[in-house]
């Protein structure tokens, strides 16, 4: 399995805005995320001991008051080396499997870019989610690079 890293094109990321649309019975929230996950507590952690990183919250879409789906924010990561230093890392992300196809996933992610207008964007998925790379692609993302995971580092194997 590889991942395919994507970067934000912003000039195709404002045309496809207006191609994305949700349901008004859907209200956003922007907060830190809750640790539910080692993987929230290490990023908290990370966020709260530097004093480069100091930034780390969740994007979600709730429906009738749940939590449907979600987008995690972090500034640059140094397990990203191919990031420049005013990045800002996307994911993990997810959408309930009953609330896919309704344009959460990319409608989140372009909040995300025009809430961070001066920062490059990345974010990465692995090849075999065919939907997920969809949604990215759909929000205005380019894939610029392919690799794997190596322990607790990301490797860009082949740049595009």
């Amino acid at each position: 399995m590889s991942l395919i890293y994507f970067k934000l094109d912003r000039a195709t990321s404002q045309q496809q805005a207006c191609n994305i649309t949700v349901d008004a019975s859907y209200k956003l929230r922007i907060c830190c995320p809750r640790i539910t996950s080692m993987h929230n507590l290490l990023w908290r952690l990370l966020s709260a001991i530097s004093w480069k990183n100091p930034h780390f919250v969740e994007y979600q879409y709730l429906h009738a008051g749940e939590v449907v789906a979600y987008a995690q924010v972090i500034h640059k990561l140094c397990i990203f080396k191919f990031m420049d230093r005013q990045g800002i890392h996307v994911g993990p992300c997810y959408t309930k499997p009953a609330y896919r196809g309704q344009n959460l996933y990319p409608s989140l992610l372009q909040r995300i870019a025009a809430d961070y207008p001066d920062r490059e964007i990345y974010i990465f998925t692995s090849d075999v989610k065919r939907a997920s790379v969809r949604g990215i692609v759909k929000a205005g993302f380019v894939p610029f690079a392919v690799g794997r995971k190596r322990l607790h580092c990301y490797v860009v194997e082949k740049y595009l």
